[in-house]
Parts: C-alpha cells; sequence; structure tokens
C-alpha cells in the first residue's frame, strides 16, 4: 500500500509538471482530461499538494514507480 501512495505522488507531480510545459504553448491538458472550469487550478492543487503530501507522509520507507510491490 506505500509503494502505491507513492507511485500515485510521483504520478500527481509529473502530472503538473506537464500540465505546466504545455500550458506555456497553449495547450491545456487538464481541460481535455475533463477538470472542465477547474482546469486553471486542479494540477497545482493536485499535483503540488495532494501529490508532495503523499510523497511527504510516505517518506524514504516506500520506492514508489521503480520499486518492488510486494
Amino acid at each position: 500500500m506505500c509503494e502505491l501512495l507513492h507511485s500515485i505522488g510521483q504520478l500527481l507531480l509529473i502530472y503538473m509538471a506537464v500540465d505546466f510545459f504545455l500550458s506555456r504553448f497553449g495547450f491545456d491538458l487538464s481541460r481535455k482530461i475533463g477538470f472542465g472550469k477547474y482546469s486553471y487550478w486542479a494540477p497545482y492543487l493536485l499535483g503540488f499538494g495532494l501529490g508532495l503530501t503523499l510523497l511527504i507522509q510516505t517518506g524514504d520507507q516506500c520506492s514508489g514507480l521503480f520499486g518492488q510491490w510486494n
């Protein structure tokens, strides 16, 4: 379970970074995947808020996306 939460945190941070990068070129990834009118703040709230919180809470005891699953 720890690895799953750590992986979700990593994916949310990656999502935030990709959305931020694509928004510089005029492509709204959040609107395309269904956030609609919340697409302006959803990636930052999910990616930075929830993603970083999950990474901090799971800490170093979890290996995440590149680790072994039990």
